[in-house]
This record gives structure tokens, sequence and C-alpha cells, in this order.
């Protein structure tokens, strides 16, 4: 980013740098560079400006460097690659200039390619954690992102396309995942009883399992190690598994024996599902949230449950309301 960063003749960042990211479209480019990037903010070596003298490439390591999730982590360095690729096109040779015009240019490639509304907002929310660090540390005046256009994203074709399950397919799904194995059955407990995503359960290794609680990494805005307390036939489940697994061995496996990917699992839950409502891995934890809510769970707890941040994000996973629920329980409180 900063026009002083230029890489070696190989390609490779001279050791102690950060590395210059690529202002190229290939695909292959932006990957490559990312990976340079997160490398150099693994590496300890790699000397960090203080305070004011931060530039706009040192300050994505900084931003690389806080308690993120593996694949949290993966977007936001191909994230700001790309971005940066985006801004050198248009003569700004550092991440720091940019401007609101910018972000949202960058949005309205995006939809000029074809991006879905959803990449556009998850790249949206890389750019306003990155500025919002910026601003925190004194570096800019106000951030470009919060100043330009949000993403509309079309909340009812994604709930259509993520349906939820209903009481009795929920109970179904879960004799059909007990049929087809201990490994399957536990993750579609974790994924619909205690709302873990997809990718959340993938990382599961057995060292995270500590009687009642599960170590998870989290992602988005409560990225991190978190710990989940677990209830019901889920603890006995895991305990199982984890006796014939060592530590650092994946706590659910793949009928293969290795780790899940999360499109492996998501494509199991469908296939589970197809003579329910077919739904994936995600719809899951749509079936948390709207089955919770329909027992009468609070939303302020259904959220903590999902550890959504905003409650906001709770309520678009919700996938049934019944607008008289309130008062018929007014009603049967008061007289």
């Amino acid at each position: 980013m900063g026009s002083d960063l230029e890489p070696h003749r190989d390609g490779r960042p001279a050791r102690g740098r950060p590395p210059k990211l690529l202002s190229r479209e290939d695909s292959r480019a932006v990957a490559a560079t990312a990976r340079r990037l997160l490398a150099d903010a693994d590496d300890g070596d790699v000397r960090l400006a203080d305070g004011a003298e931060l530039d706009g490439q040192s300050l994505a390591l900084v931003l690389l460097r806080a308690d993120l999730a593996p694949r949290t982590r993966e977007a936001y360095a191909r994230d700001l690659v790309e971005f940066a690729g985006f801004l050198a096109r248009r003569g700004r040779q550092d991440l720091l200039e940019a401007t609101a015009e910018d972000v949202d240019d960058f949005r309205r490639r995006l939809e000029a390619t074809g991006a879905a509304k959803g990449t556009q907002a998850r790249k949206r929310a890389t750019l306003s954690r990155y500025y919002g660090l910026a601003v925190e540390r004194r570096l800019i005046g106000a951030s470009p992102v919060q100043a330009s256009s949000r993403v509309r994203v079309d909340v009812a074709k994604h709930q259509r396309q993520q349906p939820a399950l209903a009481r009795d397919e929920q109970r179904e799904l879960l004799a059909l995942a007990a049929k087809a194995g201990a490994d399957v059955a536990a993750a579609v407990r974790l994924m619909s009883q205690h709302a873990l995503r997809a990718s959340e359960v993938c990382a599961l290794n057995v060292s995270d399992l500590q009687g009642t609680r599960l170590r998870i990494h989290g992602k988005g805005a409560t990225a991190g190690v978190q710990d989940v307390e677990l209830s019901g036939p889920i603890v006995e489940l895991l305990e199982d598994l984890a006796k014939e697994r060592e530590p650092d061995e994946p706590l659910v496996r793949s009928p293969t024996g290795r780790r899940y990917s999360r499109q492996n699992l998501s494509q199991r839950v469908k296939r589970l599902t197809r003579t329910l409502t077919p739904t994936s891995a995600h719809g899951l934890r749509a079936t948390y949230v709207t089955r919770a809510a329909a027992l009468g769970v609070p939303l302020q707890d259904i959220a903590a449950g999902a550890r959504h941040k905003n409650i906001a994000t709770t309520q678009r996973y919700l996938r049934e309301h019944d607008p008289a629920a309130a008062s018929r329980r007014l009603v049967d409180d008061q007289g």
C-alpha cells in the first residue's frame, strides 16, 4: 500500500516489512497476496510503526493480528487486498486515502460484476471494521464507510433460501441424523439446538470439549474464542466421540474420518432434509432462533445463545411471526 514497500523480485516482501498489496484483478494474485499478508501478520519479526506513523498497510496487519476466527482473518485479508488494488487504479497509494465515493464505487463495481448482495455486505463490513480501527487510532477523522451507502440485502430472499424447520420436522431430522451416525447426530444437534455455525462445528477439536462447555471460534461481530454451555443429549454424545480420538483431532468427523468442510457439512444437511423442508446448515441456525421464539424464549436470550451482537440480526433469522401471541399471553395472565 505504501509506495516505499516494494516486493522482492521473487515476489516476496523484504523481511521485517509488510508485503505490498497487488492491484491486479486476477483472483489468484489477490489470493496469493492475501496469504503473504496473513503470513506477515503471524510473523513476530515484522515491525510496525507506532501511533501516527502507522500507514494503511501496517494498520491492516494490526487488524489481522487481532483475535479473529481463521475464516474471518482470511476474508479480511482478501477483501483488503482487493480494495487496495481498486484504490491503486484510482491513483490512491494508501488505504487511508479512501473516500466515501471510493467505497460506493467499489460496491457498484462488485454489483456490476454480479457479486451477491451478501458478498457486497460482507466486504463492506470488512472495510467498516478496518476504518473503524483507523478512527480509533486517530489516523483518520471519520470512516469513509460510515458516509457511504449501505448495501440493501434482500432479507425475504435470504429467508426463502434458508428456511427453518417446523417443530415436528426438527424432531424427525434429529432421528434421521441419529441413524446416519454419531458424528452427524452431534453436528445436527450443535447447529439446531446450540446455534453453532457450520464453520464452527468443522473447526472443533477434541480438546475444545471441557465438560459441559464447548470452546468455539466465533466469527463476525463476535469473533474470537468463546465458550458455549451444552445441555441435553449432546453432552454424552460428544463425550463418547471424544473418547475415541486424540486431543488435536476433529471432534466431529466426516464419513471419511477427516475434518468436515463447511460445504460438505451443509450438503449433508441438505440430503437429510430432502423429505422435510429442504434447508442448509445455516437454515438450522434459523431453526434454532424460530423454535426458541415459538417456545417463548426472550429474543435477548436467543440473541445471546446465537452469539449475535446486534438483536436486529437475530430478528432476521425469525421465520415465523404470531402478531397475536403477546395479546393472548397478556389476557391469560391478566384475565
